[in-house]
Parts: C-alpha cells; structure tokens; sequence
C-alpha cells in the first residue's frame, strides 16, 4: 500500500515586505541590502526560501519596486510587492515657523502640535532619512508614538505649506 502526503498550503510571511524610504547617505546600500534581507516566512513543509526580482544596487536617487516570492518545499508559493525608495536629501533645517509649536519637547511618547490651520499630514523621520511614522493630525490633538530614543525630524504638510521640526524622543 502506498500513502501519498500532498502538501498545497501555502508559506506565509513572518515579515509581510513593506515599503522603506531613506534619504541617500552613506550607507544606502546597506540598508538596501538589510531591507531585502529582513524578509520572512514559515511553512508547514520545513523552511520557506525568499526570492525577489531586486537589482543587486540601488543609487541616489532611485525608485525600486521589487518582488518577493515565498516558496517551500513542496513547490506552493505566495509573493508581495515593496517599494524602496531613495530621496536626494532630506531637508532638515527647522522652519522658523514660530506659529507652529511641538510640545513637550524633548518627549517620551506623545506630542500637541498648536499652530496648525487645517488638518494635516505630519511624517516622521530618524536620523538616518527613513520614515518610521505617517498620519492626519489636528491642531492641538494628542499624538501618541512609540518611537525610540534619539532625534527626529517631523515634516507636516498642510495644502501647500510645508513645516520642518525637530523632535527630541527620550
């Protein structure tokens, strides 16, 4: 008597690829390569490989959308679409908007912004030009993160109005 196992579940991702943009720096490439190598995924049928159609460089400024495909070992595949993104520089000298106010700052975890005239989109980068946080805010609204400690540039767009903050996370 012979016992044949089909397997056609599909792997599934540990780390879903997410879009990641940075500002060109030194050490784009690495963080490139980090990107494409922080990708994930299990399986019932032992370990899933990651492919993706990436090129193997990335330059200043770029715009790479990339493919990963999860497959395991019996052949069933999932794949996702990323975008990496490279940005010239990211402008960051502060406004001197003085009508438009962070506070507290330095923070742990929270900010008002007062100052603001419409609702607006307000992003947030690290030090090294990565987004790590995009959301509509309204003047004088409590902003709850869950950043970690270092500074940060906060961009907040209002129509046609752009505003450049520091922000200090402790």
């Amino acid at each position: 008597q012979t016992i044949t196992v089909e397997d056609n579940q599909d792997p599934a991702w540990d780390n879903l690829p997410a879009d990641m943009t940075v500002g060109c720096s030194a050490t784009i490439q690495d963080d490139y390569e980090t990107w494409l190598n922080s990708i994930s995924g299990t399986d019932n049928c032992g370990t899933p490989i990651v492919t993706h159609n990436a090129p193997v460089s990335v330059s200043c400024p770029d715009t790479i959308e990339v493919t990963f495909v999860l497959t395991d070992a019996c052949g069933n595949s999932i794949s996702a679409t990323a975008t990496f993104i490279v940005e010239t520089t990211l402008h960051i000298l502060e406004d001197s908007d003085s009508d438009i106010l962070i506070f507290p700052n330095p923070t742990k975890n929270h900010i008002y912004i007062k100052g603001l005239k419409n609702e607006s989109q307000m992003e947030v980068f690290n030090i090294a030009g990565q987004k790590v946080l995009s959301r509509q805010i309204r003047n004088e609204k409590r902003i709850e993160f869950d950043l970690n400690s270092g500074l940060y540039i906060i961009k907040l767009i209002s129509g046609d109005r752009t505003t450049i903050k520091k922000l200090i996370i402790k």
